[in-house]
């Protein structure tokens, strides 16, 4: 059920990724929704690793497609994000707004830099990277942190629809 659930709820989030928030930048970042939703995912305690991992993978092979940057960076970037969200969530903390909002900010900061020097060094792109930080990774930042409570609280409700906690 987690998979049809995660195939449905990741293809309106690519829709919504490419109409609306893309169209809604703040200097020249914009939000990343599916990131936010495959970190959130992965706060989950009750959800299966093999949902996380196939959530993760559907979104990276997804968003290459349609992503004019190389696919490498997108799946490199997505499947380490969420390594790193994983252990942070068996680690040290629970699933908190705290381990969403540091993940957020790590998670971001990390995709948008193998982003930058991959269009740096594969394609050749010279981009300025005090300026890349400041106009682009920044921002970016910024929208994901704004955007990033609304979608803990959906993806929230549908884990606990999905994996109801057993009372005993």
């Amino acid at each position: 059920m987690g998979t049809v659930v995660g195939l449905v709820y990741l293809s309106i989030t690519v829709m919504l990724q490419l109409a609306v928030f893309s169209r809604l930048p703040l200097l020249n970042g914009t939000a990343d929704v599916v990131l936010l939703s495959l970190i959130v995912w992965a706060l989950q305690e009750n959800v299966k690793i093999w949902e996380v991992w196939f959530w993760t993978l559907f979104a990276a092979i997804f968003i290459s497609f349609i992503s004019a940057v190389p696919p490498i960076s997108i799946i490199l970037s997505y499947v380490l994000i969420v390594l790193m969200v994983r252990w942070l969530q068996r680690r040290v903390w629970k699933a908190s707004i705290w381990a969403l909002l540091i993940s957020v900010v790590l998670g971001t900061l990390f995709q948008q830099t193998i982003i930058l020097f991959v269009l740096r060094i594969i394609n050749n792109v010279p981009l300025p990277i005090s300026e890349s930080y400041i106009f682009i990774i920044l921002p970016s930042m910024v929208l994901n942190l704004l955007f990033a409570v609304p979608i803990y609280l959906l993806i929230k409700d549908i884990a606990e629809w999905l994996y109801p906690v057993e009372v005993e």
